[in-house]
């Protein structure tokens, strides 16, 4: 009796192709050769018909087929959608019921696709693939074949195996890859990720973004402990100085005020106003690394009652920013003595006289009832130098209230004092109902 001859006695294995419209043809060519090899193959063109009683049937042939056999391709990589994933699946499920080294799925790959990139079910990944282009007959096919009508219960290594006598005497492998702790070898680089037909430009841009850091991370965690070390120190030295600015000279203030600072330190680090990264433009907008430091700034302290942002100076002297400087800082430190926890510092200036839009978004990031702005207006020949200060509720077109000082005539800790009452009076923390139309 001849390998290919299953034993008349026994019941012929059964096998369930699983295949996308599209490799209709190369299917009926691995089901022809599979049927030339006396496999009884179960294949839906000829015997099954649509509607629910072909739903059930094809459920049926899947719990009961011994061998499932799912047709890899192009078609299958590209469709996001289609019958052929949902018997993949129910297939999948079925082997959690089955031993590890029962051979149930066997992959039939009919084009290039990679295993490592294949959109299949996690399971059909860990199994030996065959590899039959368009569905033409070939050695491993036939091999395949074989395998079923010698009735094998063990499943084909996904990658060839050295035999458990060699291996007990042959020495370890010495691998090329770097290793990671305690030896252990670190998992291959990542295939980078092929745009398919229907994905969208903006997803395929992302995907690559995560696979550009992915490659970076395998590749750092290759390095020797010493120079991750050394990254990581570089890093933070970095990440500093981009944060650091010129040392601003305390303001003097009557109220003693340790708390202030820390208050600061929270959200900017360990110097104030003027070290924020980045330059604003005429209209106070900060770009660079600033304007995203602001963001996140505001977006840690969002939902408090009160959100403060820097005095705009715009083109004032340096004694001008100075006093805007002083003000704001002496308001914050009255404030956050017995308001510490409803008070926010949103360290981005709005510039002069700022946008409904422009307010509506600071208001919109940090979730405040309220949002003090200010800026300093410029000397002219008809008017002495003057700062601004604006209280915004919600509705940022409506203004709560609106002040002006001659900064000649007003000392900085005046109009801090002036500017804390007001918000007092106000009743800005004692409840959002206070709010007059």
């Amino acid at each position: 009796m001849s390998a290919d001859t299953h034993p008349p006695e026994l019941p012929k294995p059964t096998l369930f192709i699983s295949y996308a419209s599209q490799d209709r043809d190369a299917a009926r060519r691995i089901r022809d050769t599979l049927i030339a090899q006396g496999i009884d193959v179960w294949y839906d063109e000829e015997e099954l018909t649509g509607g629910d009683a072909w739903d059930q049937m094809i459920r049926q042939r899947i719990r009961e087929c011994d061998y499932f056999m799912p047709v890899i391709s192009g078609t299958t990589q590209r469709r996001r959608e289609g019958y052929f994933r949902r018997e993949w699946r129910q297939a999948a499920e079925r082997t959690l019921d089955m031993a590890d080294d029962v051979m149930f799925i066997l992959p039939v790959n009919i084009s290039e696709v990679g295993e490592a990139t294949a959109r299949v079910p996690e399971q059909f990944k860990n199994v030996h693939w065959t590899r039959c282009s368009d569905g033409e007959p070939n050695a491993a096919l036939t091999e395949l074949g074989r395998r079923i009508l010698r009735g094998d219960d063990a499943v084909p290594a996904a990658k060839p195996s050295v035999p458990r006598t060699v291996r007990a005497k042959a020495p370890a492998p010495q691998s090329t890859e770097p290793t990671g702790r305690k030896g252990k070898h670190l998992p291959p680089y990542p295939p980078q990720p092929q745009r398919t037909e229907n994905e969208a430009a903006w997803l395929h841009v992302f995907n690559l973004m995560v696979w550009v850091v992915r490659c970076m991370y395998r590749a750092y965690i290759g390095f020797p402990r010493i120079l991750r070390i050394i990254v990581i120190l570089w890093l933070l030295v970095m990440l500093m100085k981009s944060c650091q600015g010129p040392e601003v000279s305390g303001p003097t203030n009557d109220i003693p005020d340790p708390g202030l600072q820390e208050l600061l330190d929270e959200v900017t680090g360990p110097n104030t106003l003027s070290d924020l990264p980045g330059e604003a433009d005429d209209e106070g907008e900060v770009s660079g690394f600033g304007k995203f430091l602001g963001a996140v700034a505001d977006i840690a302290q969002a939902g408090r009652t009160l959100a403060m942002t820097p005095f705009y100076t715009g083109e004032a002297t340096a004694e001008h920013d100075e006093y805007a400087d002083q003000v704001f800082q002496d308001t914050l430190g009255r404030l956050q003595h017995a308001h510490r926890e409803e008070l926010s510092f949103s360290p981005m200036p709005l510039g002069i006289d700022p946008t409904p839009t422009a307010l509506a978004q600071r208001i919109g990031r940090t979730e405040a009832t309220y949002l003090l702005t200010g800026w300093v207006e410029a000397e002219t020949a008809e008017q002495s130098a003057r700062l601004h200060v604006v209280l915004h509720p919600a509705d940022p077109a409506r203004p709560r209230w609106i002040d002006s000082f001659a900064i000649a005539d007003h000392s900085p800790q005046a109009v801090a004092e002036i500017i804390a009452a007001q918000i007092a009076e106000i009743g800005v923390f004692e409840s959002p109902s206070t709010e007059a139309p």
